[in-house]
């Protein structure tokens, strides 16, 4: 199988934008930190967290790293144990770096996946964090919500309270279209049709506490999806 490459430590270096210009020390210390990873062999390492949001108000430095498997992870967290005072000597932080194999990402949550290579921020690593992300298989629930012995006006509110509705704001001359946000859109669900969603593992309590405060009936099926899986699923029900 081909793996996309990606120049991180070139002459343009890591991505360190989320580390203010004046701390040259610590972006100096970062930057060594990523040529270190990739040296070592780190397929993909991202920061991620309350650091790249504020650096500054950050207490710790979250780097999240991908390795080819699991002798090679416990070599990398070998070698950073030995290394990391070093580090955050010169950072003037924490940093708590986990690293997980390829056949051990899915069993992280997805919420957890999702904050650290979704988001995050790549700084080392020759294997883009977006492949990673398309092939990964994670556990999803499947929702289907049962509607059908409500009124149809009332389906409509539903719909509108759950995932949300478009809106059209009156501004003088002009008009401006936007959403309103529903009461599921905080737990990432992914809407494949009027009364069906996708929500992640790890939140699916969640949305059934939402639709049981409505005392709304719903089934439930986990299903295991990578990010191509649901992009079929969308583009079939659209």
């Amino acid at each position: 199988m081909l793996i996309p490459r990606v120049e991180m430590c070139g002459l343009a270096g890591p991505d360190l934008s989320w580390v203010p210009i004046e701390r040259r020390r610590a972006r100096m210390a970062l930057a060594a930190l990523a040529r270190a990873l990739n040296a070592i062999g780190v397929l993909c390492a991202t920061a991620y967290g309350d650091c790249v949001s504020d650096f500054e108000a950050a207490e710790t430095i979250n780097l999240f790293s991908v390795v080819e498997d699991r002798d090679k992870a416990r070599a990398v967290v070998a070698w950073f144990n030995k290394v990391a005072k070093r580090y955050e000597h010169e950072v003037g932080k924490f940093i708590v770096l986990t690293v997980v194999s390829m056949d051990e990402l899915s069993n992280h949550s997805p919420s957890e996946l999702d904050e650290a290579l979704a988001s995050g921020i790549q700084i080392a690593g020759s294997v883009d964090k977006e492949f990673i992300l398309r092939g990964l298989r994670r556990p999803y629930a499947l929702v289907m919500i049962d509607m059908t012995t409500m009124r149809v006006r009332d389906r409509i509110a539903m719909r509108k309270e759950l995932f949300g509705s478009e809106e059209v704001a009156i501004r003088g001359p002009d008009a401006f279209k936007g959403m309103r946000p529903g009461v599921l859109d905080r737990l990432g669900v992914i809407r494949l049709d009027r009364d069906t969603f996708l929500v992640p593992m790890d939140r699916v309590d969640d949305a059934a506490r939402e639709l049981e405060k409505r005392r709304l009936r719903y089934f439930i099926r986990e299903v295991m999806l990578s990010r191509e899986d649901i992009k079929h699923l969308r583009s079939r029900s659209a």
